[in-house]
């Protein structure tokens, strides 16, 4: 049994985001990867190869531009370079070096990036640079493809030869074509090429055999092609000269070649590390274009996916903001969900979302979903969706249905997806939902992941009846009439079809009339789905506005709570001034007393005594004084009222009155955003000058913003 048959790959569209993969590709080799590419179930695979394509897409984002170049039919070289005596031409050899400078510069990318891309650097140090074979192969061929004169002395010297025979053979062709007897108005003399010799045009009547071969004639028959028998052995030099130099070349070739097929084994290797690295590097560019991300792999069969959005419809959408992110959950709760809805509202797309993205992730191709989702291993996938016919075996589209249906439930177990779009559709709509319902419960039963979309009202209802399934539909907005494409969890939607036609233009008698011919008990379901999507949609609007207060009053904590600690880093910052304060008066005290015993010692007249009793008294009042220093009487324009601006002494900051106690020694002071309880002698009143002074440096006290 196969574990991901061919149509669930098809109707899934696996193939399609294979191609955009191969399109990245440089190579012949790394396209054949991604044709090999499949789902697997070993999770430490699958682990593996979406690691080194996060780390790939990585480099593809941010850093320096993985040095892949074109590398076509390389193989194709190296499996020549195989056979023995076989030899490379000059053009093919040039592609070998381009390839193994290729090779060079991705070996030198792994320098001080081992720590960012430790999976890639792993293939990147087994790549052998091969600089002699790229140095010999550039010495004797050149950006073209030809064979250079460096390539050996010996081609040197034929060539240079070649070069001084062509300069004679023309020089005597030209005195014989100046002593022959002409006009000088002729156009038919010249030298010409004819089967790699050099010859001159003659009339055919001025023509005399013994005056040399004749090589060709003209279309007309009037002009000759003739070699001058005193310029045949100079031709017959100068093609020994091409024949030494084809020679000579030959043997470049060979030897070059040789020394490739020395280098087999770890040209053979090289291939392979840069077609590996080309399939990666694919999947990296991928990723990038669709936003992959790594979801969390589970050893349980479920789905937990967080801001899911199908990769082909973002590639196809210029603009990737209209498609609609999903969150679908799977496998926790329930094992079966039943999604409903209306037409072009997004059900089978959800459905291919899923099945696609879980293939994908098996597959080691990251997911256009958000980081935290999770995805199980699913060992088997099976996929109903589409209405095509089965020509090969006959069947009607419902028989084609049935077929897939019969084969997934007769398969499936606990570690299967199956996906089943509008299922028991095509046939009687109450044997088609009555069969809908049956394979539920039998799904359900067997313990498999499954997701479903229909339009049967019947179906709805099994969520409240089966613990195991869950409902889910997609909003409509019935004001506009169009859908949303949000799903919703726990709720069943209607199909509006009827909103729908009337919205296309149906003639609104015919609307009516349908509108009376839906029976008794789907106008019911469809009027509770109406009303409960409209408390649904209250009760998200009022949370929206709860989230909103609940942020403003995180902030305005966060902000009270920032002012609170400044305040007490002030205090903080003023009390250790005064320690130092303090400190520094008890020190000069202490160095006047004993100066002053100092003096007594040297002293002890009655004098004496009487100016050290003096100079005592007076630091005593000066300690006084410093320790508690008077307080200027303030004025009564400096008391202060509830409202007014004050000046906080102890804090050396404005704040502002808001409340006096009883007794009147006593209030409350407003500093930035918080309340202080102060003794009023501590206050005093400001200006309208000086209300705008700047609170001490260190200390950002806002203005109290009434909400």
């Amino acid at each position: 049994m196969m574990r991901f048959d061919k149509y669930t790959l098809d109707s899934l569209e696996y193939d399609k985001v294979k191609e955009e993969v191969a399109r990245a590709c440089y190579s012949s080799g790394g396209k054949r990867y991604v044709e090999r590419l499949k789902p697997t179930i070993d999770s430490m695979i699958i682990d593996d190869s979406l690691s080194e394509t996060m780390e790939m897409k990585e480099i593809v984002q941010f850093e320096e531009a993985f040095p892949l170049a074109q590398a076509e039919k390389v193989d194709l070289l190296i499996d020549k370079i195989k056979v023995a005596g076989s030899v490379l031409d000059a053009e093919q050899l040039k592609r070998l070096a381009d390839f193994q400078q290729t090779i060079l510069a991705l070996h030198q990318y792994r320098r001080d990036r081992e720590e960012k891309i430790p999976r890639i650097c792993v293939y990147l140090k087994q790549l052998a640079p091969l600089d002699d074979l790229v140095l010999r192969i550039d010495r004797a061929i050149d950006h073209g493809g030809e064979i250079k004169d460096s390539a050996s002395d010996h081609l040197r010297r034929i060539r240079a030869d070649k070069v001084n025979a062509r300069a004679r053979i023309l020089e005597r062709l030209n005195r014989i074509l100046d002593t022959k007897s002409h006009r000088g108005d002729r156009q038919d003399d010249i030298i010409t090429l004819r089967e790699g010799r050099y010859v001159i045009s003659i009339p055919d009547s001025d023509f005399d055999a013994k005056a040399g071969i004749v090589h060709d004639r003209s279309r007309s028959g009037a002009t000759l092609y003739v070699e001058p028998t005193a310029a045949v052995e100079l031709n017959n030099k100068l093609k020994r000269l091409f024949i030494e130099e084809k020679e000579e070349i030959d043997k470049i070739l060979l030897e070059l070649t040789e020394f490739a097929r020395s280098k087999l084994d770890l040209l053979e290797r090289n291939w392979a590390l840069f077609a590996k690295l080309d399939f990666i590097h694919a999947k990296g560019v991928f990723a990038a274009r669709i936003d992959g991300m790594m979801p969390v792999i589970k050893n349980e069969p479920i789905i937990n996916l967080k801001a899911a959005r199908h990769p082909l419809l973002l590639l196809t959408t210029q603009d990737k903001l209209p498609v609609v992110p999903a969150d679908i959950e799977l496998g926790f709760d329930y094992n079966v969900l039943i999604i409903t809805g209306p037409n072009t509202g997004g059900k089978t797309v959800a459905v291919k979302t899923v099945g696609l993205l879980s293939l994908m992730m098996q597959s080691g191709l990251l997911i256009p979903a958000d980081e935290k989702s999770e995805l199980g291993v699913f060992e088997k996938i099976f996929a109903d969706i589409g209405d095509e016919q089965s020509i090969e075996l006959s069947l009607s589209t419902f028989s084609s249905h049935i077929s897939r249906v019969t084969r997934a439930i007769a398969n499936c177990d606990r570690r299967s997806l199956l996906l089943f779009d509008e299922i028991g559709a095509g046939t009687d709509p109450k044997e088609g939902a009555a069969l809908g319902e049956a394979v539920i419960d039998y799904v359900a039963d067997s313990g498999a992941r499954c997701i479903v979309t229909t339009h049967y009202s019947a179906l709805k209802t099994i969520a409240e009846e089966n613990e195991k399934v869950e409902n889910a539909s997609f909003e409509f907005d019935r004001q506009t009439l169009k859908p949303t494409f949000r799903l919703r969890r726990g709720l069943p939607g209607s199909s509006y079809a009827i909103e729908i036609a009337a919205r296309l233009g149906m003639p609104k008698s015919v609307v009516k009339q349908a509108g009376e011919l839906v029976g008794t008990q789907e106008r019911s379901l469809t009027d509770l789905i109406a009303r409960l999507e409209k408390q649904l949609l209250d009760i998200e609007e009022e949370k929206a506005a709860l989230d909103k207060q609940l942020e403003h009053a995180a902030e305005l904590e966060s902000s009270w709570q920032l002012q609170y600690d400044q305040v007490r880093q002030r205090e903080k910052e003023l009390a250790q001034e005064g320690y130092a304060e303090a400190k520094a008066l008890v020190e000069e005290t202490k160095q006047k007393l004993e100066q002053l015993i100092k003096e007594l010692k040297e002293d002890t007249s009655a004098a004496a005594i009487k100016k050290s009793r003096k100079t005592i008294e007076e630091l005593r009042q000066e300690l006084a004084g410093k320790l508690a220093p008077t307080r200027k009487p303030l004025s009564p324009e400096e008391i202060p009222d509830i409202g007014d601006a004050v000046w906080v002494e102890r804090l050396r900051t404005e704040g502002e009155l808001v409340e006096k106690f009883a007794g009147g020694a006593k209030g409350k002071v407003r500093i930035g955003k918080l309340l202080y309880t102060m003794e009023l002698a501590g206050l005093r009143k400001l200006t309208d000058d000086e209300t705008h002074r700047k609170p001490p440096s260190g200390v950002n006290y806002e203005p109290f913003k009434q909400e």
